[in-house]
C-alpha cells in the first residue's frame, strides 16, 4: 500500500532570489523581488528548500510550503535542518539548493512526478473515469502496474490507482494513461500525479495485501493458469508418492496412500463390464444365479428346478449317486438289480435255490451282480410252507464292487432275517426287516470282497 506521508522536495536549477522586505526571526512569510525560476508546489507534500545567507557565514534553511505568485510571497517553515531563525534585512540573498533533508527525502520517497522538458510539472488532464493525459512523452514514467497517487483540489484523490497502460501520440503530443482502481472525479481539475518507483508502494506487486490485485499483477487467473486453494488438493499434495500406490481420502481434508497392484490397474483399465468380468473370472449376475444363491446346501441334498427361475433342494441318496456314477446301462442295471426283458425270469426259483424258507443267492448273481425278486404270496412251493421268518443266507463268491438287489412282497406281515454277511453298515449286522402288503426292495453292494452292505431301500405298493 502506498505511503503518502512522505515529503517531496521540489528543486530547480538557478533559482535565485532576494528579499524585498526585511523579516524578523518569527515571520513565516517572505516577500521576494521575483519568483522567476522557482518550482511549483502542487501537492500538500511538496516543499522547496531555500537558503537565506548574508555576506558573512550566517545561513538559515527554510522550507517553502506555499507560493502566492500574485503577492510575490512564499510561506515557509523557519530554522529547518538544524539552522536558527534570525532577522534578515532587505536584499538578503535567497536560493534553492539540495539540502541534506531534501536529499534524504528524495531517497526515502520514491514517488516520481513527470516533468516537461522545461522542468515544469506535467499536469494531468482528466479524460474519463479511467484515463487522463499528460503533455509530452511520459511513457517511460508511467510503467504498467506501477501505483499512482493523484492530487485533485489540493488533496490526494486515492491510493488505490495503478497504471494499466500508457500510450504517447505524436499527433497530439500527449501521453494517455489508462488506470484501474478508484474512478477519477469530474471536478475539480487534477493537480498532479506521482508514479511509484518501487513495488512496495504498488497495489499490483508483492507487498499488496489485496489477493486479487496480486494475482492480477502476476498475470494469474484462477481456473485458467492457477488452481484455487482446495483442502482436498492440499491433502493430496502433502502425501509422499511411491511406486504401486494410489491416493485416497480418509476424511474431510485428509488423505493417505494405499497399494495399487498390477492386477488392480489392469482391472481399472477395462473399457466395459464384459472385459472387467473376464479379468475377474466371473459371469454376469442373473435371475437364475440369484435364485440359486438363496438355497441352503446340506449333506445328501441336490438342487432341482421348480420353474423358470425357481430352485429347491431334494434328497440325493448314496444309491442315487451310485446310479449316476455308472459308466453304462449294464452297470446301472446292476446297481438297480434289474434285468433286460428277454433275460431270465427274475423270480427266485429261476435265479437261486431255496429250501423251504431259507434262500441262498446263486454264485452267478453274487459274482456278476443282479436282482432277486420274491413274491411270498405266489412263489411255488413256498407260500404253503410259510410258518416263520424267511431267511436270506450268506452269498458265496461275492465280487468286490458288485451290487445285488433283493425285492420281497408279502400281503400278510412277514419278517425277513439276514445272514451275518448282510450288513447295515461296515461293522453292523442287518436287522430283521418287516414286509406288509408291499414290495420291500433293498440295495446291497460288496464293499470289501466278503460282505454285502446296504446302500439304500425302497418300498412300493
Amino acid at each position: 500500500m502506498a505511503t503518502f506521508n512522505s515529503r517531496t522536495p521540489q528543486l530547480s536549477n538557478l533559482s535565485e532570489h532576494h528579499l524585498s522586505v526585511p523579516v524578523t526571526s518569527t515571520d513565516t512569510v517572505l516577500s521576494l523581488a521575483s519568483l522567476s525560476g522557482m518550482s511549483d508546489l502542487v501537492t500538500p507534500f511538496d516543499y522547496i528548500p531555500l537558503v537565506l545567507r548574508d555576506a558573512t557565514t550566517y545561513r538559515e534553511i527554510v522550507h517553502v510550503t506555499s507560493i502566492d505568485a500574485a503577492a510575490g510571497t512564499v510561506t515557509v517553515l523557519r530554522g529547518q535542518e538544524g539552522t536558527t531563525a534570525r532577522t534578515w534585512p532587505t536584499s538578503t540573498f535567497v536560493y534553492t539548493t539540495l539540502t541534506a533533508e531534501a536529499a534524504r527525502d528524495l531517497l526515502v520517497n520514491t514517488w516520481r512526478r513527470p516533468l516537461l522538458a522545461s522542468m515544469a510539472v506535467a499536469r494531468p488532464t482528466r479524460v474519463d473515469d479511467t484515463s487522463f493525459t499528460v503533455p509530452e512523452d511520459q511513457t517511460g514514467i508511467f510503467v504498467t502496474n506501477c501505483a499512482l497517487r493523484v492530487f485533485q483540489g489540493g488533496a490526494i484523490l486515492t491510493d488505490s490507482i495503478y497504471v494499466v497502460s500508457a500510450i504517447f501520440s505524436q499527433e497530439t503530443g500527449l501521453t494517455t494513461v489508462t488506470i484501474s482502481g478508484t474512478a477519477l472525479a469530474v471536478t475539480p481539475a487534477l493537480d498532479a500525479v506521482d508514479v511509484s518507483q518501487r513495488p512496495s508502494e504498488s497495489p499490483k506487486h508483492i507487498f499488496v495485501p489485496n489477493e486479487a490485485n496480486l494475482r492480477d499483477a502476476l498475470g494469474l487467473t484462477v481456473g485458467l493458469n492457477i488452481q484455487a486453494y482446495s483442502e482436498a488438493l492440499d491433502a493430496i499434495a502433502r502425501l509422499t508418492a511411491a511406486a504401486d500406490k494410489v491416493a485416497y481420502y480418509t476424511g474431510h481434508g485428509t488423505a493417505a496412500m494405499t497399494a495399487l497392484t498390477q492386477f488392480a490397474r489392469a482391472l481399472l483399465a477395462c473399457a466395459d463390464p464384459q472385459s472387467a468380468r473376464a479379468a475377474l473370472g466371473v459371469q454376469p449376475a442373473g435371475n437364475t444365479l440369484s435364485a440359486l444363491s438363496e438355497l441352503v446346501p446340506a449333506a445328501d441334498q441336490m438342487i432341482y428346478a421348480t420353474g423358470a427361475n425357481g430352485f429347491a433342494m431334494t434328497a440325493f441318496t448314496a444309491i442315487a449317486r451310485l446310479l449316476l456314477s455308472a459308466p453304462d446301462a449294464a452297470t446301472m442295471r446292476a446297481v438297480l438289480g434289474a434285468q433286460l426283458a428277454d433275460a431270465a425270469t427274475a423270480k427266485w426259483n429261476q435265479v437261486g435255490a431255496y429250501t423251504k424258507q431259507q434262500f441262498t443267492p446263486p454264485a452267478s448273481v453274487a459274482a456278476a451282480g443282479g436282482a432277486i425278486q420274491l413274491n411270498l404270496d405266489t412263489q411255488p412251493d413256498i407260500n404253503s410252507t410259510l410258518t416263520s421268518a424267511v431267511s436270506f443266507l450268506n452269498p458265496t463268491g461275492v465280487a468286490l464292487g458288485k451290487s445285488i438287489t433283493i425285492s420281497v412282497f408279502c400281503t400278510a406281515a412277514q419278517a425277513i432275517t439276514w445272514g451275518s454277511a448282510w450288513k447295515k453298515s461296515a461293522d453292523v449286522d442287518l436287522p430283521t426287516q418287516s414286509v406288509v402288503n408291499c414290495w420291500h426292495t433293498m440295495f446291497f453292494r460288496c464293499m470289501d470282497g466278503a460282505n454285502m452292505t446296504l446302500i439304500g431301500t425302497a418300498t412300493t405298493a
